[in-house]
């Protein structure tokens, strides 16, 4: 793990960086919760998914957006945090020039930032939302969804309903030529506590079964 400093429009944005010894490794951008709600690159979740990225395989990165812990600014309403997520994108590419697949991956406000990201970067390849806030965010945008990627949410979950969420999941499956599955969870909450190990099976599984598929970085197609 390097601790890195990602220069941006806000100031510099602090990040935990993990290359992969594995010669054209593909790489992920993981995205944490909320920031005006204790939300950090440290979450659980975060870490969670993190771990089964680096167990594939991945060159990961995880950072804080603006205004959390030690990143410079303040938090922009969204909208301005879709830039730190494009920015670091941009970091992650030129440190991984040769990547055969790129992933953005997102928990909670993470989750929304990476379907930000997903729909408008070429590059992206997969993606993974974890309990998508579909109920404070506008996300009637994600049909047409342009890659394959995977839902996941609590059926229990209160901060992000998945009454809600279903709506806009159900929404992006109906794409055509694209394949997007949604995995609940019954038992847990939010937070998926005490079924982070449910959570990391999930997720390992999920980047297994595309790898196996054969996913090509998009700009080399």
């Amino acid at each position: 793990m390097t601790r890195v400093n990602i220069s941006s429009i806000a100031g510099r944005l602090e990040g935990i960086y993990k290359k992969s010894e594995v010669d054209n490794a593909p790489c992920a951008l993981l995205l944490h919760p909320h920031p005006l709600y204790g939300g950090n690159m440290y979450s659980k979740v975060v870490a969670t998914m993190e771990k089964a990225f680096q167990n594939n395989g991945f060159s990961t990165l995880r950072f804080n957006f603006r205004g959390v812990c030690n990143s410079d600014g303040v938090y922009g309403e969204g909208r301005d945090e879709i830039i730190d997520a494009s920015t670091a994108c941009d970091w992650l590419q030129e440190k991984e020039p040769n990547a055969s697949s790129f992933w953005v991956a997102g928990f909670s406000f993470g989750a929304y930032i990476a379907i930000q990201i997903m729909m408008r970067r070429i590059e992206v390849n997969r993606f993974i939302a974890i309990g998508t806030p579909a109920n404070m965010f506008d996300l009637s945008f994600i049909y047409p969804c342009p890659t394959n990627g995977l839902f996941i949410h609590s059926e229990k979950d209160i901060v992000a309903p998945f009454k809600e969420a279903d709506k806009i999941i159900k929404k992006a499956i109906r794409t055509k030529d694209k394949e997007i599955l949604l995995k609940t969870f019954k038992n847990t909450d939010h937070f998926f506590t005490n079924h982070e190990e449910d959570l990391l099976k999930v997720v390992d599984q999920y980047i297994k079964d595309e790898l196996a598929k054969g996913v090509k970085n998009n700009i080399s197609l």
